[in-house]
């Protein structure tokens, strides 16, 4: 399980955006099981690294839809949380562009791109690397609505 020790060799902890993303990530079950470890973690933006495992794989031996976008669906929230005030997920849209393999490493990269009094809009893309290029898996847009509820550390 990622340790705070870990963390705290590459990322700056004392951020309202790093606070954010622990406070939710201590009870956050799914994002645990999925394995996301952060790469960085800003206010509106995170990249977040996932090993493929055999559980993630549907009946055709390639990675479920729905383990994509869990993974997109909790970078996006870490990163529309990361303000410091609560937001939940209003819609979501995917686009599919290549499979996914067990043992493959999936690099999930969220920003932030329009922030008004009560919608946040954010674009995820999922990657993996090849010679060095970005090679995009799969694309997630979401809008998150932000309530009146403050993270209180």
């Amino acid at each position: 399980m990622l340790s705070l020790e870990k963390i705290k060799e590459s990322i700056d902890t004392k951020t309202t955006a790093f606070k954010v993303f622990w406070e939710m990530y201590q009870n956050d079950r799914v994002s645990k099981w999925l394995g996301m470890e952060p790469i960085i973690i800003e206010e509106g933006y995170n990249i977040f690294v996932v090993k493929i495992k055999e559980d993630f794989l549907n009946g055709f031996d390639i990675v479920h839809g729905g383990i994509l976008v869990s993974i997109a669906d909790s970078s996006f929230a870490f990163a529309t949380n990361s303000y410091g005030i609560k937001s939940v997920t209003l819609n979501l849209n995917t686009n599919y562009t290549s499979v996914v393999n067990e043992n493959e490493i999936i690099y999930c990269e969220t920003k932030v791109k329009n922030i008004t009094n009560k919608i946040i809009d954010a674009d995820v893309e999922l990657y993996r690397l090849v010679e060095d290029k970005k090679q995009i898996v799969t694309s997630f847009r979401g809008q998150a609505y932000k309530t009146h509820q403050s993270f209180i550390f």
